[in-house]
């Protein structure tokens, strides 16, 4: 198996649906009897940022795709709500961030919303903060009857 992770890779809930389909994908070239299947499906269906994760052995990617499809139901999710669409970049400080100070296995459900004006909006766990300018907004305009 691969010597890395490949959920280290993994931000977004977006990217977790990605691999999901990639596994099933994958899943089913291991039952088609043409030759190479596995090969040609990870070569035509596998971004490159992911396919040196599937290079196994035969008698090993069943039981890697099992395993990987498991961990990627486990993973917890850290919701954001944000006012713009954030870099990538920004995107993978954040759930490093997480990873660090919340939970290893936690990846990012982002939602842009404008009308947050600026800031965020967190969902972790049970639990909410509210970031954003907006909230200060309404509270300036419930104190001063709405100028």
């Amino acid at each position: 198996m691969p010597s890395r992770n490949i959920l280290d890779t993994i931000c977004t809930i977006r990217e977790v649906g990605s691999l999901l389909r990639i596994i099933d994908i994958l899943g089913d070239s291991l039952y088609r009897t043409e030759e190479k299947s596995w090969e040609k499906a990870v070569g035509s269906q596998v971004g490159s940022e992911w396919t040196g994760f599937f290079d196994l052995p035969p008698d090993q990617r069943k039981a890697y795709l099992d395993s990987l499809k498991a961990q990627l139901h486990s993973l917890k999710v850290l919701r954001l709500r944000v006012a713009i669409d954030l870099p990538v970049a920004s995107l993978y400080r954040i759930c490093a961030w997480g990873r660090q100070n919340i939970s290893a296995d936690v990846v990012l459900d982002v939602e842009v919303d404008p009308a947050l004006i600026a800031g965020a909006e967190i969902s972790w766990a049970g639990k909410y903060i509210d970031l954003s300018r907006r909230t200060d907004l309404d509270r300036l305009l419930d104190k001063y009857g709405g100028l």
